[in-house]
């Protein structure tokens, strides 16, 4: 005989339609969109973060299309912000990294190599805070073979961590399997 739980309480709350906008624009921006889409994602998000600038996820949505569809550099210091007030926020912290990464994509030099640092040292983070994300892997590995060096043990382990995590994407077991042959 199994005692039966009491059943738990049920909570409906309804969204506006500026947050329903953005939750189906986070998923849109998860998903890959093309070009077209993805830059008409980051201009409905910039004006719904004009009506909701104090929502976390509001302003990580709208960083994560500044990254992928706008300018990496605008989403730095929303997310560094973001930082101080929650140091442990694993999302903010990979996405901050990956705005470094794309901006040492963009420069040359020391700039350059400030940027990869600054991304290999926040996705790092990212992955100690949220070990199973295979977005903040896969950059990590990314960032890491972005030095030109002999891959380490880093780039290699966040390569295959990234495939075991996300093993439905081809591209991400094909980098596991270049870095566990090598």
């Amino acid at each position: 005989d199994f005692a039966i739980p009491a059943p738990p309480p049920v909570s409906i709350s309804t969204l506006t339609r500026a947050a329903g906008d953005v939750v189906l624009a986070s998923a849109q921006l998860k998903s890959c969109p093309d070009r077209k889409t993805g830059e008409a994602l980051l201009g409905q998000l910039n004006g719904l973060s004009i009506k909701d600038t104090n929502n976390e996820f509001v302003r990580l949505t709208l960083s994560r299309a500044q990254i992928d569809w706008g300018n990496p550099d605008a989403a730095v210091a929303p997310l560094t912000a973001l930082l101080r007030a929650q140091p442990r926020h694993a999302e903010a912290m990979q996405l901050l990294g990956i705005a470094h990464l794309r901006l040492a994509d963009r420069q040359q030099g020391a700039g350059r190599d400030a940027h990869l640092a600054a991304a290999r040292r926040y996705l790092a983070q990212a992955r100690a805070l949220d070990p199973a994300s295979p977005e903040a892997a896969h950059a990590l590995s990314r960032a890491e073979l972005a030095t030109g060096t002999q891959p380490g043990e880093q780039a290699l382990a966040s390569a295959i961590a990234a495939s075991n995590n996300a093993p439905e994407a081809t591209g991400l077991a094909r980098k596991a399997a270049l870095a566990h042959a090598y």
